[in-house]
């Protein structure tokens, strides 16, 4: 196949410096938006919450939205007793809607871990009983099958990387990946398989938060990646010491 000669790993790109300064606007904007939505749940004695079309309760119903979902809440675009809500399924919205603000929680809401070390690849948060290491490396694209898809003969995309959706590049190869992500819970090392990070790229540690819910036992590891239009919310959930699931969205 034949490359454009201004294309790098099969796709376009203009100078460095311009580079940067989208990045930069892409990263202002989303922090901005990122400031006003955030991740939250839902709490309810019945388990549920309905997701209705318009802020209004006689409106109608577009799904039941569970205490085991972790949706994006837009806390500033509240009408009345409304949040505007995307629910996510398998890291696709599934539905947009309004939910009854009094039944949302907040994952900020919950006792939040300081920051104790900040490098330039890793970050540890921790408070009495709580730690998490987290440490990125270089993206070695040998020691990993990368899987294209292409369109046409002077560019392709990134599809797969080990047989799984490819977080954070918009399509490209990944620079940057986690390398490990270490949580002690009261002197209990928690294990974490691979499969919760290995498929989440171009990590941005300073827009990484950890908060635990000491009721329910439940540590959320939360943060904002990608290299701009690849931009990404995730999720790394930790229920009653034991790994329970990543959750990856892209609200934008």
């Amino acid at each position: 196949m034949n490359y454009n000669p201004r294309l790098r790993n099969g796709f376009f790109y203009s100078n460095k410096n311009c580079m940067k300064r989208l990045l930069l606007i892409f990263i202002f904007c989303i922090a901005a938006f990122y400031s006003n939505a955030q991740l939250a749940i839902i709490q309810d004695p019945d388990g549920y919450v309905n997701l209705r079309a318009k802020p209004d309760v006689s409106s109608d119903i577009l799904m039941k939205v569970t205490t085991a979902d972790v949706f994006f809440c837009f806390e500033e675009e509240a009408k009345g007793d409304w949040y505007a809500a995307d629910v996510y399924s398998n890291g696709e919205q599934n539905q947009f809607g309004y939910i009854d603000k009094y039944r949302v929680k907040f994952i900020y809401d919950y006792d939040s871990l300081s920051v104790s070390q900040l490098l330039k690849d890793k970050i540890v948060f921790k408070n009495k009983t709580i730690e998490v290491e987290i440490k990125t490396k270089p993206f070695d694209p040998k020691a990993n099958t990368i899987e294209y898809t292409s369109e046409g003969a002077s560019y392709r995309y990134v599809k797969t990387i080990n047989h799984k959706k490819a977080w954070g590049t918009d399509g490209g190869i990944p620079r940057v990946a986690y390398e490990y992500v270490n949580v002690t819970i009261e002197g209990n090392k928690i294990s974490l398989p691979k499969g919760a990070y290995d498929h989440l790229f171009e990590p941005t540690l300073t827009y990484m938060n950890v908060n635990y819910d000491v009721k329910n036992d439940i540590l959320y590891i939360q943060g904002l990646n990608g290299d701009g239009a690849g931009g990404y919310i995730f999720a790394i959930i930790i229920k009653n010491k034991k790994f329970e699931r990543t959750v990856t969205m892209i609200p934008f």
